[in-house]
């Protein structure tokens, strides 16, 4: 027990001698200690944030931040709103593409900042059914691309190049059945995401559909119907002429462009209509038909881009020899995916000719030698180019098939295909080169190749050039082409307007309207559509009319007696131009009812480029005197403007003085026009002119002949 007491008192004399030292260390003059503030590791904030779409709605974003050591949050959602809550849920008022940026601020003043595209679509239509046809109106925004599906097989795409006001966007559909369908409108957003609203369209009732189809011989059409549950059929001939034959005849008035409308009503009496453009006789081309790369040789730096003029679906880029890559020129004009699905599906999967070094490197049109090539039953060439219709172009193309037996066919199609079946209906024109073997190759000194050239006539307002050689099955059973191009009428190779050289001037008479001084109102028998049988020559006497020799149009002054009224010789006037070295007598013709008009026929060459000259002057204001240079003697107004190398229309000649040898008062007008057959017409009437207060007074009329 003794022992145990000793080693507690040791303990205590420890206990307290260490603490009488810590004391005796402690120093009273020292300052508090405070930890160190800032970011004294380098540690960065971490910003991230995931984008979620509504389960119930397309337009509204689910947004989460995983960001380490944030504060504050900021969130701007790219259309101009902001939120500063940590996860919030957002919606957009409009669909589209937005960038959306979250910017955080870190508990020591750091700032982070992440970003992501979100593309919100809204995604609805209405629609509205008279009979069996709906219009279909589209709520959508937001879409990059859409695709209508009718569900009865057909289905129209719509592109967010074509803008809104592209039919397609909403558009109006007939059904062809009384049956309920289902209508998908599938969308595509910015980001490739797609979605789909489908709805019944219930409560069709059925509507006559109406259509025909027709061909064309000279003046005359047939036409035919096929319309759908059509009772009765009421045409409109676009020339004033109407038929309710249901597979009429018609003999058009002359050369042009009309628009042919069938109406066809159904046995409830509902009507409906279809409008087609149909193309009488030649018409003159007013732009030249551009075929691009035709030559197949514009891309020398990637030579492979030559092909892409010819594909079906062209890629978005080529490279250009001075400009790099730019968007394709090609693309812009055509992108047929689903005549390429077709190829695919029903041949092989490589629709796109082949470029090759193997053109056509003899003559003017060699270029860089280069060409492009079919070496597969499913490769195609295909290009869409710009024509009119009505206007018959030349078609011209150089091919060699290495082995023979192998032919090529060339169609000029009117629209777009999507399918070879019923091709040869969808066709202009068809041509099978079967002459054009030649296992060697071209050069600058031998010309291997086979020109083939044809003419067609235009039905629409597209030419699409679509050649196949089904029996090229491989590299040793290639066909090679090149020196594609579509001629058009009136232009050159380059689409440049062009001018044949004259070997006789044009010659108007009595274009001063002065020939007849003893006999004044002969004058006026110069521009007499059915001239007199003779004329009072100054120094001859009576002598046989120059002008009965050339023209005398009974046919036209019949229809001008019933139409207008039964005087349309022009008058002849003392007050013809006294100004200038053209004076003369000073005498002229006046046109003075709207029945009168001036007429006279003069030889021409066709494909000269002649300069038409006339004085007038009309008393009152008002009066617009119209100038038509007619291809032929035609028997009725109607449908004049097809008739016709050029129009001019007067209306600045107003002027209420004669003139004098120092005074004119005469507007003189000028233009050019390109002769298109061995006569042109000079036609003048001021339909405005109705009494003699209203008159309109010419002189000086010519037609200029280059060279002369």
């Amino acid at each position: 027990m003794t022992y145990e007491k000793k080693i507690k008192y040791l303990v205590s004399i420890f206990t307290l001698v260490l603490t009488l030292s810590l004391i005796s260390c402690y120093d009273s003059v020292s300052e508090d200690f405070e930890p160190p503030t800032g970011n004294v590791n380098n540690i960065q904030p971490n910003t991230l944030f995931t984008t979620t779409t509504s389960a119930d709605d397309t337009m509204s974003f689910v947004f989460r931040s995983y960001s380490t050591d944030a504060e504050s949050y900021l969130w701007d959602f790219g259309d101009g709103n902001t939120s500063t809550e940590e996860n919030p849920n957002y919606t957009y008022e409009e669909g589209g593409l937005y960038t959306v940026t979250l910017t955080t601020i870190s508990s020591d003043g750091l700032e982070a900042s992440d970003s992501s595209d979100v593309a919100p679509i809204f995604l609805d239509f209405n629609f509205t059914i008279i009979d069996s046809e709906v219009t279909f109106e589209n709520l959508s925004s937001g879409a990059e691309n859409l695709v209508w599906d009718f569900g009865d097989g057909e289905s129209v795409e719509w592109n967010v190049e074509d803008t809104e006001d592209d039919p397609d966007f909403s558009p109006i559909y007939t059904y062809k059945s009384a049956e309920t369908f289902e209508a998908t409108l599938t969308a595509t957003t910015f980001l490739g995401v797609q979605v789909s609203v489908t709805k019944n369209i219930e409560g069709l009732v059925l509507s006559t559909v109406p259509d025909f189809s027709f061909v064309v011989s000279g003046f005359t059409a047939v036409f035919s119907d096929e319309s759908i549950l059509a009772e009765s059929h009421n045409w409109d001939f676009g020339d004033g002429s109407t038929s309710t034959e249901q597979n009429p005849v018609h003999m058009f008035p002359g050369e042009g462009t009309y628009e042919v409308t069938l109406t066809t009503t159904n046995l409830a009496g509902v009507s409906r209509s279809i409008t087609k453009t149909v193309p009488i006789g030649g018409i003159q081309a007013t732009f030249a038909a551009k075929v691009l790369n035709s030559q197949c040789n514009d891309h020398t730096s990637v030579t492979g881009d030559n092909a892409d003029a010819w594909d079906m679906t062209p890629n978005s880029t080529v490279v250009d020899d001075v400009l790099g890559t730019i968007d394709s020129p090609y693309r812009a004009i055509w992108n047929n995916t689903d005549l390429n699905a077709y190829i695919d599906a029903t041949y092989c999967t490589n629709e796109q000719p082949g470029s090759t070094s193997d053109g056509n490197k003899f003559g003017p049109l060699a270029g860089g030698g280069r060409g492009v090539k079919l070496s597969n039953n499913c490769r195609r060439l295909y290009q869409v180019v710009a024509v009119e219709p009505g206007v018959e172009y030349t078609f011209t193309i150089d091919t060699r098939s290495e082995a023979e037996g192998i032919n090529t066919e060339v169609f000029i199609l009117n629209n777009e295909i999507t399918t070879e079946v019923g091709i040869e209906a969808n066709s202009d024109a068809y041509f099978n080169i079967t002459n054009d073997f030649n296992a060697t190759k071209s050069s600058s000194t031998n010309d291997t190749f086979t020109t083939t050239t044809f003419t067609f006539q235009a039905s629409s307002n597209i030419a699409v050039i679509y050649v196949r050689a089904l029996n090229a099955i491989d590299s040793s059973n290639e066909v090679f082409i090149d020196n594609i191009n579509i001629l058009t009428p009136g232009f050159d190779e380059n689409g440049d307007p062009t001018g044949v050289d004259a070997t006789f001037a044009a010659e108007v008479l009595n274009g001063e309207c002065n020939d007849h001084t003893s006999v004044t109102g002969d004058n006026a028998d110069a521009w007499d559509m059915t001239p007199n049988s003779t004329v009072v020559d100054d120094v001859l006497g009576t002598i046989d009319s120059p002008y009965r020799a050339i023209w005398n149009n009974t046919d036209l002054n019949a229809y001008i007696d019933a139409t207008y009224c039964t005087n349309e010789q022009p008058g002849s006037t003392s007050d013809g131009n006294k100004f200038g070295p053209k004076a003369g007598g000073g005498r002229g013709v006046k046109l003075s009812n709207n029945c009168r008009r001036l007429y006279q026929v003069v030889a021409v060459e066709p494909g000269v480029e002649y300069t038409f000259t006339i004085d007038t002057r009309s008393e009152a204001e008002g009066i617009n005197t119209e100038v038509f240079i007619l291809n032929n003697e035609i028997t009725t107004e109607v449908g004049i403007e097809a008739n016709s190398d050029a129009y001019y229309n007067i209306t600045n000649d107003f002027n209420t003085t004669k003139s004098s040898s120092t005074n004119d008062t005469f507007t003189t007008s000028s233009f050019t026009f390109i002769a298109t057959s061995n006569i042109a017409v000079i036609y003048v009437r001021a339909l405005n002119a109705i009494d003699s207060s209203n008159e309109v007074f010419i002189d000086n009329i010519d037609i200029i002949t280059p060279g002369f």
